[in-house]
């Protein structure tokens, strides 16, 4: 913990936690399929990422699987309602590019 000055004058953040909020169990709201073209994203071991790939002003996804390759799915809706209608891997030189796995 750090303790450069007394407990009355940290920031906020460096507050200690109250012992009940670290015994509470976290809320968590249900999770929400992402669909490309009307059905939900098929990935392995799914590591999304939110970028404006396009540089459009959308959020698009980068979404890298168990195989090491990486998606680019491309926002054609609006930031606050995405629609993702097709997906492509990642290319270099007409080659789908591989970062590993695992």
């Amino acid at each position: 913990m750090i303790r450069a000055c007394p407990p009355s004058r940290l920031p906020p953040l460096l507050e200690p936690l109250e012992p009940r909020l670290l015994l509470a169990a976290p809320e968590l709201e249900p999770g929400v399929p992402v669909n490309v073209g009307g059905s939900p994203i098929q990935a392995s071991y799914a590591a999304p990422d939110v970028v404006d790939w396009n540089a459009d002003g959308k959020k698009d996804l980068l979404v890298g699987d168990y195989s090491g390759y990486v998606r680019v799915l491309v926002n054609v809706g609006t930031n606050a309602a995405p629609v993702f209608s097709t997906w492509s891997y990642i290319n270099c030189a007409g080659s789908a590019v591989r970062v590993g796995s695992g």
